[in-house]
């Protein structure tokens, strides 16, 4: 009889990449849900400033908490097509978050357009391939100086993390974002209304 390996499945190696992405989902998590609880808190002054506090960390989390996120997975050894996925799936909580939000006033075809294309959301979509090409160069970096021999600059990590930042310029700071607002406004109102 031959002792034949098992083929394993691939859990073990998804566990560990995705792991990261998973704590800070749950961190996102507890600081929404202890947003929402600070409605309780009487004290206008202690309320605000916990409020504050608060949104602070939670725009954080969401907006870079990719820059963890992804060098962790990057050093554990996940594909780039992991690492992504990994990088996304705070930001894909926080859409389905906004979605269902948004979806008890109005259509799901207007709270659909509302999560694929207001600037908040485009903000945080956009923002992480930004993120995503210049943690990708950091860790190539850092491979480097360790003895790796792949080279730091490829076009995939520059190009995506420039064409993200022009596209973010666009979106937040042409014009002061009023441009694209508009033209956002002017799709809108062709669609829905």
């Amino acid at each position: 009889m031959t002792n034949e390996a098992t083929p394993q499945l691939p859990w073990p190696s998804l566990k560990k990449v995705f792991m990261p992405a998973l704590v800070a989902v749950i961190i996102w998590l507890v600081l929404h849900i202890t947003y929402d609880l600070l409605g309780f808190i009487e004290n206008v002054s202690l309320y605000r400033t916990l409020a504050s506090i608060v949104w602070i960390m939670l725009v954080l989390s969401v907006g870079f908490s990719s820059i963890v996120i992804y060098p962790v997975v990057y050093f554990r050894g996940a594909s780039v097509r992991l690492r992504i996925l990994a990088v996304y799936m705070l930001p894909l909580a926080w859409c389905i978050k906004e979605f269902i939000r948004v979806s008890s006033d109005v259509t799901a075809g207007q709270a659909l357009f509302y999560v694929l294309f207001t600037s908040v959301q485009l903000l945080i979509v956009i923002g992480q391939i930004a993120v995503i090409g210049l943690s990708e160069l950091f860790c190539r970096a850092w491979d480097k100086r360790r003895g790796a021999s792949k080279p730091i600059f490829t076009l995939a990590p520059v190009l995506a993390s420039v064409l993200s930042l022009i596209s973010l310029y666009f979106i937040l700071l042409y014009n002061g974002g009023y441009a694209f607002h508009l033209t956002v406004k002017m799709i809108y109102r062709s669609l829905f209304l």
